[in-house]
Order: structure tokens, then sequence, then C-alpha cells
């Protein structure tokens, strides 16, 4: 899945994923991202169907994932 992380306002880190699976059967199968934020600052991305109660496991022809984990950076203290 496509990601690319951006500067706020003021200074903080956004994360842009994008999820489009709208041309899969069925209307995209109800797909959508799972975000499980996890004590090593890192962030994990899933797509899930709750419509056939499965993970997706895909590599596209640009080479975009189902599933992918972000090092995100430590909070300032």
């Amino acid at each position: 899945m496509p990601y690319r992380v951006e500067r706020g306002y003021v200074g903080q880190y956004v994360y842009e994923l994008l999820f489009d699976y709208q041309n899969q059967p069925n209307i995209g199968n109800g797909y959508f991202g799972l975000l499980t934020f996890h004590p090593d600052h890192t962030l994990e991305v899933r797509v899930y169907s709750p419509y056939l109660e499965e993970y997706a496991n895909a590599r596209d022809e640009v080479g975009f994932t189902s599933y992918i984990k972000i090092k995100l950076p430590a909070p300032a203290l």
C-alpha cells in the first residue's frame, strides 16, 4: 500500500496511507486497513475483510503490499 510521511502545521509527523480496493470483486469485499501501534515505535498495517473473514495477502505490479511495518520516530520528551 502506498504511504508517505509529511509534516503537520506545528511540525508533527503525519502518516498518509492509501487503501483503494474498490476495483476488487464485490466492490472491494469490504477490505479496510487495521493499524496497530507497537511499543517499539513501529506501526503495523494489515488489510482485512470482515465479509471474507480473511486478511489480504497481495502485492501489486508496482510493489505495494497488503502488509507493511513502518518505523515511527520516538516521541520527543
